[in-house]
């Protein structure tokens, strides 16, 4: 097993989904967490079922004081600050074009882009220089890789967190820190099934779609983010990686299912 041997690993959207398996990954795998997340009763009960040492912090992403609060908070609470993953992010309706409205559009882009570049700056100066254990993993998406009907606010912010995640790898890994990515495709999470519960989306049409003819789960993703993370992983920087059962492989029209 991978071992993050001790390091500090700050999980944000952390509560819930895969965040919360990522953080329950990387505690087995040796490393002190903490989670933060919107909600102080969910993110507190999130963390104490995580366990005793787990740091549970209320803060909202997009806000320059708040993330740099719940960074301070992680430093004071293990005395460093050596992983950030940026899981934080929300969704939109789906919803035409010319139905969309500016302020989904700007509460979509400032916690899944603004958020995850403050979030990354404040982890970055707070993070000892050189130190080998040092690692940004950011959340993009395949649907920032390849185009999705109406997502414009939710496909360009996540096409924009990939794009980040060169600039700020080319930018920091000259101190040490590796900035990497991974955009998932459908996972089994409670933000996936509100896009299909309410039926006015075919499930089906998209598992057909899917060369491996299933949704992912959150431990599928959580094993990927905790490799980038860890020193297994140590000359991978600025890399984008689709976590996605071949979907973005997969370029031909209609459906993969048969095969």
């Amino acid at each position: 097993m991978i071992d993050l041997n001790q390091a500090v690993v700050l999980v944000t959207g952390g509560a819930r989904g895969i965040g919360y398996a990522i953080a329950e990954l990387a505690l087995r795998c040796g490393g002190r967490v903490a989670i933060c997340d919107l909600g102080t009763k969910e993110v507190m009960a999130a963390a104490s079922r995580l366990g005793p040492n787990v740091l549970g912090i209320a803060a909202d992403v997009a806000s320059e004081a708040a993330g740099e609060a719940a960074v301070a908070k992680v430093v004071e609470r293990f005395g460093e600050i050596n992983v950030l993953v940026n899981n934080a992010g929300v969704f939109e309706d789906i919803r035409g074009t010319l139905k969309q409205d500016l302020a989904t559009w700007r509460r979509i882009v400032d916690i899944n882009l603004q958020g995850t570049y403050l979030m990354a700056r404040a982890a970055a100066r707070a993070m000892t220089r050189d130190n080998p254990a040092n690692a940004i993993v950011n959340f993009a998406s395949i649907n920032g890789l390849t185009g999705f009907r109406a997502s414009n606010a939710y496909g360009v912010s996540k096409a924009a967190v990939a794009m980040l995640t060169k600039t700020l790898a080319t930018d920091l890994a000259p101190r040490g820190i590796r900035v990497t990515a991974v955009a998932p495709g459908f996972i089994h999470t409670p933000m996936t099934r509100a896009i299909f519960d309410d039926g006015a989306i075919d499930r089906d049409i998209f598992l057909q779609r899917i060369p491996l003819g299933r949704f992912g789960e959150p431990a599928e993703v959580a094993r990927a983010v905790v490799f980038l993370a860890s020193t297994w992983s140590s000359y991978i920087v600025g890399a984008v990686l689709p976590i996605d059962g071949g979907w973005c492989a997969f370029g031909g029209p209609g459906s993969v299912a048969g095969s």
